[in-house]
């Protein structure tokens, strides 16, 4: 009787696991094809005919995200401090706009 009551509360907590698991997979893989541009989305249809695994995608779109940079264009006006913010208003500095050139 004990070992079939564990049994049968081992295989309903399974049950319970893999089905979260699945739900939270489904939502981040409609999270992931919401945030994609339409050509990534055209990229990621043909991908996913060959390979079928949106995980791979999603690691090869960052693993190429990170190998060219962003230009960051507000290094020339960024303020001293971890808030730049509240350093400005705190120490009474006043934005300063420096022209590209």
């Amino acid at each position: 009787m004990f070992w079939t009551g564990f049994f049968i509360g081992f295989a309903a907590c399974l049950a319970i696991g893999l089905t979260a698991h699945f739900v939270h997979d489904r939502r981040q893989r409609a999270a992931f094809i919401a945030g994609l541009s339409p050509a990534e989305r055209k990229r990621f249809r043909g991908f996913e005919k060959i390979r079928g695994d949106w995980h791979e995608f999603r690691d090869l779109l960052h693993t190429h995200a990170r190998e060219a940079p962003a230009e960051n264009h507000c290094r020339e006006n960024a303020a001293i401090g971890p808030y730049p913010a509240q350093t400005q208003e705190r120490e009474g500095i006043e934005t300063v706009v420096v022209p590209r050139g």
